[in-house]
């Protein structure tokens, strides 16, 4: 991976944009949203925290909330796992599956905040729980698919996640899911 060219351009980008717009504006808030995937692809999650949340704090002032929103939320929460801060972690997987489906979401999105959610509670585990989540996301998924059919590699994705999550029993779950 090319995470320091990535860090680069994505620091030059948001830059830019701070100097182009103002910097409390959404396509701002984007780039500190893309700079913080970044650090969190090398796990450095002190530095994408406070740009999730100052993406979060742009979003959140928006007359129209923006989807990227619920995105934020679930990226933070993914920061909270990786971090060991399980509590703070379930709130925000919970505020973007809440915040999604409020906007009527069925995308892509909301398919990756259900499972993301079903997955952390695989590790806590909730398997029940877990199990009814993860199954949410895959008929979140097969509409997503029918909407937009680029989507499928998702649906493979979240099968890869079944099959890894195998001692959980959930490999039963990962057959019929590549099988689609």
């Amino acid at each position: 991976a090319r995470y320091a060219e990535a860090e680069r351009l994505r620091k030059r980008q948001l830059t830019i944009l701070e100097k182009v717009f103002n910097a409390n504006h959404p396509r701002v808030a984007d780039a500190l949203n893309w700079l913080a995937n970044v650090y969190g692809a090398q796990q450095k999650y002190n530095m994408a925290e406070p740009l999730y949340k100052r993406a979060m704090r742009i979003w959140s002032s928006e007359t129209t909330e923006n989807v990227q929103l619920g995105y934020v939320y679930s990226n933070l929460a993914a920061v909270y796992t990786s971090q060991d801060r399980l509590g703070q972690a379930e709130v925000f997987y919970e505020k973007a599956i809440a915040f999604l489906e409020k906007r009527g979401s069925t995308s892509i999105g909301l398919a990756y905040a259900l499972a993301n959610l079903g997955d952390f509670y695989s590790r806590v585990g909730k398997t029940a729980e877990a199990e009814v989540l993860l199954k949410r996301a895959i008929a979140t998924f097969e509409k997503a698919i029918a909407i937009e059919p680029k989507a499928l590699p998702s649906l493979n994705e979240l099968g890869i996640s079944y099959r890894e999550r195998k001692k959980t029993g959930d490999i039963d779950l990962a057959i019929p899911t590549f099988e689609k």
